[in-house]
């Protein structure tokens, strides 16, 4: 992952896209902050996604318009490590505001804030 942008080449909406099951997602050191701005990630196969270290999480911001991630597959297992996640709002769509997860998913979260 290389991009802080919300979108396009190297942003961390793209690589999940393009990502295979049991891919483990990695941000670029210099990666510290992302800014949604086109709305919620959705996130269709088990992934990992860690940031750089508990003293260094990296902060991912729902921009208080959506939901951060969205599991839209039913049995996906989710894991994040060393992340910031605020301001996720569902905006009257559902629960979930900084992660919703499908039926007979899984989210395993270590040393992540949600706020």
């Amino acid at each position: 992952m290389t991009s802080s942008a919300d979108a396009g080449p190297g942003s961390l909406r793209e690589v999940i896209y393009f990502a295979l099951p049991g891919e483990t997602i990695y941000f670029a050191d210099s990666i510290m902050f992302i800014k949604l701005t086109s709305g919620e990630i959705e996130i269709k196969q088990d992934i990992a996604i860690i940031g750089h270290s508990v003293e260094e999480k990296v902060t991912i911001d729902g921009n208080d318009n959506s939901r951060i991630f969205h599991c839209i597959a039913p049995g996906v297992n989710v894991k994040f490590e060393n992340l910031f996640l605020t301001r996720g709002n569902t905006r009257g769509t559902g629960s979930g505001g900084i992660v919703r997860i499908f039926d007979n998913s899984s989210l395993e979260a270590t040393d992540c804030d949600f706020h």
